[in-house]
């Protein structure tokens, strides 16, 4: 709403500094028009076009085309500015995880990302990854062997993964804890419409005895899926286990 009332005003600033530049250019240009008609009969100016002086004239009308051009410049400017961000892809990724007990030695963790395209263009979703981490429980010596790694990302970590889902690393300074695994997967022909909101699944079973997890996903713009350095979006959120005893 805001762009379009922007838009409005830029508008018609933009069109009142032309008006005036073109009004004054034809009085400049009709006075001179005049001038040389009566100079080519070889009669005597009229005394309204003799005391008509054109020097103030021609000073405004410069002038004028000066704020012109800044006026006409910052509006290319600022329309390229508000038409970029209109054709920009926006997506806002709302992450959900749950966890129930799904055998006597296994966890079924689970997660729903909703994504609503946020903006004014269709969002082509190319690749997504998705990482589940342990944040519970450890030993010291564990923690400390991970601590070390992160401090050091030369160090080797514990679980022989320093955290990058898939071949991308949508944050390095995530901390080095063990992978209970990660997956990649493509939704071919994938495209979510303006306002319009689709649901990424993911289901992965742990140990019984894991009591918190780090789920991470990063959903790939597929228009930068040939880049070097990939462009999306990234959500990471914790998630306590609580398991119901059996009677």
């Amino acid at each position: 709403m805001g762009g379009r009332n922007g838009s409005g005003w830029s508008d018609r600033l933009l069109n009142t500094a032309i008006g005036l530049v073109v009004a004054f250019a034809l009085i400049i240009a009709i006075k001179g028009g005049v001038q040389v008609v009566y100079n080519a009969l070889g009669e005597q100016e009229p005394k309204w076009l003799s005391a008509f002086d054109a020097e103030p004239v021609a000073k405004t009308f410069n002038l004028l085309v000066t704020t012109t051009v800044i006026v006409a410049g910052a509006y290319v400017g600022y329309r390229k500015f508000f038409l970029f961000r209109e054709n920009k892809a926006q997506l806002t990724v709302t992450l959900t995880i749950s966890s129930r007990q799904a055998s006597d030695q296994f966890l079924h963790i689970g997660a729903i990302a909703k994504a609503e395209n946020t903006g004014k263009v269709n969002v082509d979703i190319g690749r997504i990854y998705w990482q589940v981490a342990a944040l519970s429980p450890y030993d010291d010596e564990v923690v400390e062997e991970m601590r070390a790694a992160f401090s050091d990302p030369n160090e080797s970590t514990p679980s022989g993964d320093n955290n990058v889902i898939g071949t991308i690393e949508p944050n390095l300074d995530e901390f080095p804890w063990r992978l209970l695994g990660k997956f990649q997967t493509k939704r071919e022909g994938m495209t979510i419409e303006p306002n319009e909101t689709d649901e990424l699944t993911f289901d992965i079973v742990a140990p019984v005895g894991v009591e918190a997890v780090a789920v991470s996903l990063f959903v790939e713009n597929q228009e930068t899926e040939s880049d070097e350095t990939p462009v999306g979006w990234y959500r990471r959120k914790y998630h306590d286990i609580v398991v119901t005893q059996k009677d």
